[in-house]
Parts: structure tokens; C-alpha cells; sequence
């Protein structure tokens, strides 16, 4: 099998779990049972591929050319360096994007963090690109453009609308959310979250049970 075909399989299965993501976030927003599983499989192995494998994918390296002579002839350490640190940036926006989707504590911390990160690669690659717009850059510069422009899209919409809409039926809930968020360290208030989290959980499961009855 050649390095091109190799290379395409990488391509592929980061191309299905962006499907995925897509899917699993219309799934969130219509409602659907079982985007929550989707929404963290797909992030989360994107993620896991991002930083690990993600020096080989945006140099056009097949994984299984990883380990042979030849696999890093057509690249230099720079753009391998340059891969590693946006597999990395990459990772921890995309991480961000799934805490803040579903209200997990921390998001922010890593959003305005991936959100820096991403911030410097892409002028080093608009730099770049001015006299050499090859493939590596290119594959950099679009992933770097959406994911970042996503991030921007959930750190700025404010909270009250993003919350409202994920948990449309829950009204304390999302209140117990905003007023955590702007009094994080507040035990009362984690306290609240947990309570009315239970509620909601408990609320559901009781929903469930009358639609199998």
C-alpha cells in the first residue's frame, strides 16, 4: 500500500469523526437521545488524534509510514515541530469545545488557552504561506480557521442563551449554571449545581420510564 493510500486513511477517519461531531451536535440541538455519547466519542478521539498523531497528519505522513526510513524525507524539523504544537493547540481547543458545549467546569480555561495557541500558529502560517502555500500550510491554516472561529462562537455567546438552549426544560438548572460561572469558587453555589444536575437527571429518567410504559 502506498504512502498517499496510507495517508488518505488518516484523512478519512479524521473526516468521519468531524461527521460525527456535525451530526452529534444537530442531535444536541433537535433534542435527540444519545448526541451527549456522540459529542464525547468523536471529541474526545479527535482530540487523542490530534495530539498524538497530528505531526503525521498534517505533514501527509501515513501512520504506518511512521516507523519507516524514508517517512519524514519530504518534511523538516521545523514543519514537524510546527504539526506538534497545532496537534497540540487543536487538542485543547477541541477538549474546550466539548467542556463548554456541555457545561463542564474548566472550558473557559481551556478555550482562551487553545484560543491563544491557535491565535500565534495562525499568523506563523499566514507569514508562511506569503512566499510558500504548500499542502502543510494549507491543511493547517483551514483547521486552525474552524475550529477556532467555533471556539470564538461558544466563548462569546453569551451564557444564558447557549445554556437555554441545551437545557430547555430545566430553567433552575441553567440559573444554578449562570450563577456558578460567575462565582466559580462558591461551594454554595457547586452545591446548587449538583442538586439541581440530580433534579434534572432524575426528572428525565422518570420521563423515560413513562415513554417504555
Amino acid at each position: 500500500m502506498g504512502k498517499s493510500k496510507r495517508n488518505k486513511k488518516m484523512k478519512i477517519t479524521e473526516r468521519i469523526l468531524l461527521v460525527i461531531l456535525i451530526l452529534a451536535l444537530a442531535m444536541k440541538f433537535a433534542y435527540l437521545p444519545g448526541a451527549d455519547i456522540l459529542l464525547i466519542l468523536s471529541i474526545g478521539i479527535l482530540s487523542i488524534v490530534y495530539s498524538s498523531v497530528g505531526f503525521a497528519l498534517f505533514n501527509g505522513i501515513g501512520l504506518r509510514d511512521l516507523f519507516s526510513g524514508g517517512a519524514f524525507k519530504n518534511t523538516n524539523a521545523k514543519k514537524i515541530i510546527g504539526a506538534i504544537a497545532t496537534g497540540f493547540a487543536l487538542s485543547i481547543t477541541t477538549l474546550g469545545i466539548l467542556f463548554k458545549i456541555q457545561s463542564y467546569p474548566g472550558a473557559n480555561v481551556m478555550l482562551y488557552t487553545g484560543l491563544v495557541l491557535l491565535g500565534i500558529i495562525l499568523i506563523i502560517v499566514l507569514l508562511k504561506m506569503i512566499k510558500n502555500r504548500s499542502r502543510y500550510y494549507t491543511r493547517i491554516l483551514i483547521k486552525v480557521l474552524a475550529f477556532g472561529l467555533f471556539a470564538l462562537l461558544l466563548l462569546f455567546t453569551p451564557s444564558k442563551t447557549r445554556l437555554t438552549l441545551n437545557f430547555p426544560n430545566h430553567p433552575e438548572y441553567v440559573q444554578a449554571l449562570i450563577d456558578l460561572e460567575k462565582d466559580p469558587g462558591n461551594d454554595a453555589l457547586i452545591f446548587k449545581v449538583e442538586e439541581e444536575r440530580s433534579k434534572m437527571i432524575e426528572e428525565q429518567a422518570g420521563m423515560r420510564e413513562k415513554q417504555n410504559q
